[in-house]
């Protein structure tokens, strides 16, 4: 998935909807990655997701790359899945901008940032709603 390319994340487009924010997810990490698709009790960092009337914005709250691996079959510490990096290369943000009706990634991706964007907006929805439960439930979707 290259920049130009787009994702279809209706989260994402709901959380747009309701207005700029900025919201403070805790993520689990792996080798200094975010997973997604895991559960259990790992060290984590803090996701910045930041809406304006154009855009979403993600980084890391630390200042460090962010690199997402997402996790398929992921059962526990033992028997970790397979992970699959969405990025090339770790990025410094992920800017996701709103244009003519489609939401266009600043860098390129695999097939997971499709899955990374729509488990943040998700979860992100959700911590601005007050639902119950942690951040790092996040992970596990």
């Amino acid at each position: 998935m290259g920049a130009s390319s787009t994702v279809q994340a209706d989260d994402l487009g709901r959380l747009h909807q309701r207005g700029r924010a900025t919201i403070y997810l805790s993520v689990p990490l792996v080798d200094d990655i975010v997973q997604v698709g895991i559960g259990g009790d790992f060290p984590t960092t803090r996701l910045v997701v930041s809406v304006t009337a154009s855009a979403v914005r993600v980084r890391r709250l630390d200042g460090r790359p962010l690199q997402v691996h997402v996790v398929e079959d992921w059962r526990d510490a033992d028997d970790p899945g397979l992970a699959t990096a969405v990025f090339a290369e770790p990025v410094g943000a992920l800017l996701l901008e709103r244009r003519a009706g489609r939401w266009r990634p600043s860098v390129g991706g695999t097939v997971g940032l499709e899955r990374f964007v729509g488990t943040l907006a998700r979860f992100a929805l959700l911590k601005q709603s007050g639902a119950g439960g942690t951040d790092q439930a996040a992970g596990a979707a």
